[in-house]
Formats: C-alpha cells, sequence, structure tokens
C-alpha cells in the first residue's frame, strides 16, 4: 500500500495495523520521527527503503510488546495523546514520559477518558 505521509501525518499509531505500508519521508516532522522510535521500540518493523522511503511492518493490535524503559516522547503533544489511548489497551504497563514543555502540560482531558473506559492509567499531581 502507497500513501502519502502528509495524509496520515498524525495517524502514524495506525501502522502498526498496516501490515505492510510504504511512506515518503519527506514531510516528517520531529514529532513523527519521536513516534517511530516508540513504536520502534514497541515491536513495529520499520525499515529505511532509502533517503526518501519507509517500509513499516505492522504487528496488529495485539503484537506489540511491552518496551524495557520509560518511552520518550520529547515535545511530541499528539503522539502522547494517541500513544496513551493506544498503550492503554495493552497487556502490559508502559510509561510515558515528555520533555519539561509536555510534562507542563494538562493530559485531564485524554485521561479522563480513558479512566471512563476502565483504563488503569496515572497521570501527574496536576492530573
Amino acid at each position: 500500500m502507497q500513501l502519502n505521509l502528509r495524509e496520515y501525518t498524525h495517524k502514524p499509531c495506525g501502522w502498526m495495523v498496516i501490515s505492510r505500508y510504504r511512506t515518503a519521508r519527506s514531510c516528517w516532522r520531529r514529532s513523527l520521527k519521536v513516534i517511530a522510535l516508540i513504536l520502534r521500540q514497541l515491536g513495529v518493523q520499520i525499515r529505511e527503503v532509502d533517503a526518501r522511503t519507509l517500509h513499516v511492518t505492522g504487528v496488529g493490535l495485539h503484537g506489540l510488546k511491552g518496551a524495557s524503559q520509560a518511552l520518550d516522547c520529547g515535545n511530541a503533544g499528539t503522539g502522547m495523546r494517541l500513544l496513551a489511548g493506544l498503550l492503554a489497551g495493552q497487556k502490559f504497563t508502559s510509561t510515558l514520559i515528555g520533555d519539561a514543555s509536555l510534562s507542563a502540560r494538562p493530559m485531564r482531558r485524554v485521561l479522563a477518558p480513558l479512566r471512563l473506559m476502565q483504563a488503569d492509567i496515572q497521570g501527574t499531581a496536576s492530573d
């Protein structure tokens, strides 16, 4: 399947459920690089075909594997929110962290609905 990443810019977590995905790297932002690194840590195979193309092999919704360390979202707020929802439904424990700016942002609007869905999720004291 060939997709333009611009159409898929803030849906990188979908990569894990697509069996095969090729994308142009021309519009990669720092936040997408961070999310791709985290997805690799969770077991998604992302291979550089050439300087402009990635080949992503998804593992399915329950094919992810727990990471051995905290998953660092840097300053990727959308990535943090998407990954929180994705990881809340997994059978392993994960810790998402971010830089000082991201860590200062309120996450109540993300955590509250996940808690309503019975997710065992914790934020900072202000969340």
